[in-house]
């Protein structure tokens, strides 16, 4: 064959061999995940810790928790649950957004509304120039209308402006005033660098060990009594940490509902 029709032949089969290709079917694409709906999944998540609540306190089964029905010797705890201050829990108590303990989250929310998402600390001077900017209305003051109008994101069920006034409001009338933020940040500051670092303590006494404890330091957990979850009807006895000690080695996760 002369190397012209030999060429020719090449083409024709290139040209067949691409409109083969081209006539299968492309791959069907996969199916866009739907959308968490995640009002819906806090409402689950209530719904099943107050069925709870509800099945191991409520003793004459009116929807309501008294605080001598809440048999456990913690106010602090009751308090936390009854978030409306009506004296009793009920489910509706979860509808209110939750404001954390401000010594826990107050500089990881300021550090990060200011500073950014990867932010690990700040000058005590830029976190106070970004709250004061807050105060549109230039009264002085920074309200709720003001904070939510440039809060982005946050977590579910969670409300920060009650957070920063459980730590920041001092003469508790529902507004943050530049003096109490300046007294707030000046207290964190713990060494007074002039920075607040989100694990920089507000108690006194040194911070927590991190990492690898050396054998020699490590001390002896303190002991507790935990109540199990279990269903309706069974009983079950209280779990101590101690009566574990020498068994095995125990991981602790602690989390709250509260």
């Amino acid at each position: 064959m002369s190397s012209g029709r030999f060429s020719k032949a090449v083409a024709v089969f290139l040209v067949a061999f691409a409109g083969c290709k081209s006539a299968e079917p492309e791959p069907a694409p996969a199916p866009a995940k739907p959308r968490r709906d995640l009002e819906a999944e806090l409402r689950r998540d209530h719904d099943g810790w107050w069925q709870w609540l509800a099945t191991t306190y409520d003793a004459d089964r009116d929807g309501r928790i008294t605080r001598a029905e809440y048999q456990r010797d913690d106010d602090a705890g009751f308090a936390r649950l009854d978030r409306d201050r009506d004296g009793v829990v009920t489910r509706a108590d979860f509808d209110k957004k939750l404001a954390p303990l401000p010594d826990l989250t107050l500089p990881m929310l300021l550090i990060r509304a200011v500073g950014g998402r990867e932010a690990e600390s700040m000058g005590t001077a830029e976190l106070l120039a970004g709250l004061v900017q807050l105060d549109t209305s230039g009264d002085g003051r920074v309200d709720r209308a003001e904070f939510e109008a440039v809060a982005k994101g946050g977590i579910n069920g969670i409300d920060p402006f009650a957070t920063l006034l459980a730590g920041m409001d001092a003469d508790h009338d529902g507004l943050l005033s530049r003096p109490e933020i300046e007294r707030w940040l000046a207290r964190r500051d713990a060494d007074g660098d002039g920075r607040l670092v989100m694990r920089e303590r507000d108690r006194a006494g040194p911070a927590p060990d991190e990492g690898s404890i050396p054998r020699e330091a490590r001390v002896v957990a303190p002991d507790f009594r935990a109540v199990l979850l279990e269903p309706q009807g069974e009983a079950v006895a209280p779990w101590t940490l101690a009566a574990h000690f020498g068994e095995r080695p125990i991981a602790l996760i602690f989390g709250s509902f509260t």
